[in-house]
């Protein structure tokens, strides 16, 4: 118990703030990225999708008001889909198996039906998450989502 007492607890630093202008050329350098890595864009995808609404945000066609909760939504959504798809598009393996490149399309794929999109973001999310901090983590069988590799820290 006294070691976890004097581990340093997680704070919050403010960096500062973006604004609309970056947002867009985020949303532009997401969808660059993920055809770079071979991403199956339908025309109609969640990627560019985002794109549009923050773009439509940056230039008023979407206004950003306290008395429209729906836009306010529909554009937190699309700012963190595409913090998400950049993150995994960056750490997202080049070659690729199929069931992998399957989750990256279905990732993609807009549903109002199902969670799949979304619960496949997560999986690959957390797999670009644990590649940022130097943990080789692999897909893995229909059992898991992710392999990790254990290192002992001797």
């Amino acid at each position: 118990m006294s070691n976890l007492r004097s581990q340093p607890s997680w704070r919050y630093q403010n960096h500062g703030r973006l604004g609309s202008t970056a947002l867009v050329i985020l949303a532009k350098d997401t969808v660059h990225r993920l055809k770079a890595r071979g991403a199956t864009m339908l025309p109609d995808n969640r990627a560019a999708r985002a794109l549009e609404v923050i773009e439509q945000s940056h230039d008023g066609r979407l206004p950003v008001t306290k008395d429209n909760p729906e836009s306010l939504e529909l554009i937190a959504a699309a700012i963190r889909d595409t913090w998400e798809f950049q993150l995994i598009s960056r750490a997202l393996p080049q070659q690729r198996d199929a069931d992998l490149d399957g989750k990256l399309e279905t990732m993609l794929r807009v549903s109002k039906r199902s969670e799949k999109p979304r619960d496949f973001q997560f999986e690959l999310l957390v797999g670009a998450m644990f590649a940022m901090a130097g943990i080789p983590a692999t897909p893995a069988s229909q059992t898991c989502d992710l392999r990790l590799v254990a290192r002992n820290g001797g």
